[in-house]
């Protein structure tokens, strides 16, 4: 794919901050996320799920709430040459609450990666079992016995420095949204000839790279997900799950986040469809991404600095228009006491044990039982509100902090001990616990599909 000169590209913002990310650095130095305008889609993914003929009719599909979803997914990142073939788990359900704007439904999901082809780094997974080779047995050990200090000092870091928020700025151009808004109502919401080729492309590559996953092959990566769907007509939530429409054009958000063997976090924003066909049963799911944002090894600053970009392409992939000046804002500066907190909680050693016991033993049924109904008083997204008093937010904390052991199977790595509960691992925690809907929120992360891990 090439790149097109845009003529914006160097417009000043409204903030000076507005292609930087600033959270996890020494309080003065910046990660910054410059622009790159492409003349087509910088990543498309396209899921092929196994639902039952009764949950789709002639206009809409419906996810009951907080049950699994299985499938297989293609993900092409056309800006890196790196193409996916793998299986997906997912839970459908309401969204009352985002980072992401005038969201109302949303997916967590776990992709297993199967097949790739083009860059396959795996710096991190190499870090993690260099580490773990020249460890002494005290530190171990140590690591074990301060894991939950270490966590909790990290998650305080990530609330004082508002991470989610700082990642959302960097990765949201307001001006795109609004473009894909207008795109996704245009012809009556009909998808246009254009996406649904692209749809047939991905459906094709998927058939043609399904052999080449070699069957009871284990996992090369796995990445937990969030998948977000804006207010729209047609969808439609309903005490036991959702509606989304067929054929139909909607505005759609999406994070991963990689543990291992190479730590990333990325964000596409573009447009999402549905069809089903009536003959193989499959339903489709295509995302037509027209923005990228990825972040390399977020804990590495040096590293992140150096892999940060944010690819944006005209809304339809097709069409050379303008895209508008890049008006991404970034009003959280850096500030030193919070990056020397987090540096502070750095400095304690990882337990990379932790993520790999069985999860069955670390929340037991009277565990679980206790803490979905502790969920049900609890709105964590009052950590992010500031007049929350210290000992509410101490208590909410706590509750965060406690289910996490109802959810090591959502955040471990396809690679035995092959990452911990580091920067990525807790936001990720924090953004599905604090978005998901209080009465489920134990049943969306807890008891996914575990892994052949490899060794």
């Amino acid at each position: 794919m090439r790149a097109v000169e845009d003529e914006h590209q160097n417009a000043k913002t409204a903030n000076a901050n507005a292609n930087t990310i600033s959270m996890y650095l020494d309080g003065a130095t910046e990660i910054p996320a410059p622009r790159t305008v492409v003349d087509h889609f910088p990543r498309e993914m396209l899921y092929h799920l196994m639902v039952d003929s009764s949950q789709v009719n002639a206009t809409h599909v419906f996810f009951p709430s907080a049950t699994s979803v299985f499938g297989t997914f293609v993900r092409s990142t056309h800006v890196s040459g790196s193409y996916e073939y793998g299986t997906v788990e997912q839970r459908w359900g309401p969204n009352p609450m985002s980072v992401f704007p005038d969201v109302i439904s949303g997916v967590a999901e776990r992709h297993r990666t199967l097949y790739h082809d083009g860059p396959w780094p795996t710096d991190s997974l190499e870090e993690a079992q260099r580490i773990q080779r020249e460890r002494w047995w005290i530190t171990k050990q140590t690591a074990h016995s301060l894991n939950g200090v270490r966590i909790t000092k990290q998650l305080g870091y990530i609330l004082a420095s508002k991470a989610g928020n700082q990642m959302r700025n960097a990765a949201l151009d307001p001006t795109h949204t609004a473009r894909l808004q207008d795109f996704a109502s245009s012809d009556g919401g009909r998808p246009s000839d254009h996406l649904r080729f692209r749809e047939y492309l991905l459906s094709k590559n998927m058939t043609d790279h399904e052999s080449l996953a070699t069957a009871g092959a284990l996992p090369s990566s796995t990445a937990s997900n969030c998948y977000h769907f804006q207010n729209h007509t047609g969808i439609q939530i309903t005490s036991d799950g959702s509606y989304y429409p067929l054929d139909t054009k909607l505005v759609s958000f999406k994070g991963s986040m990689v543990y291992s063997p190479q730590q990333h976090v990325d964000f596409t924003s573009g447009i999402s469809m549905f069809s089903y066909s009536n003959v193989t049963g499959i339903l489709s799911v295509y995302l037509a991404g027209s923005s990228f944002l990825n972040i390399i090894e977020p804990e590495e600053p040096t590293r992140a600095a150096h892999g940060a970009a944010f690819y944006v392409s005209p809304v339809d992939g097709e069409t050379l228009q303008s895209v508008g000046e890049d008006a991404r804002v970034q009003p959280i500066g850096p500030s030193t006491a919070v990056s020397t907190a987090y540096a502070a909680a750095r400095l304690l050693p990882i337990d990379y044990e932790y993520l790999y016991q069985d999860e069955a033993e670390l929340c037991p049924e009277e565990k679980f039982a206790r803490l979905a109904l502790e969920a049900e008083d609890m709105n964590l997204m009052d950590l992010k509100d500031d007049d929350t008093s210290y000992v509410d937010r101490a208590y909410l904390i706590k509750h965060l902090l406690d289910t996490l052991d109802c959810g090591t199977t959502f955040l471990r790595s396809s690679h035995l001990h092959g990452n911990g509960v580091g920067f990525l691992e807790i936001i990720t925690w924090s953004h599905f616990l604090m978005e998901a809907p209080q009465g489920n929120r134990l049943q969306n992360v807890f008891g996914w599909l575990s892994d052949d891990l490899t060794t």
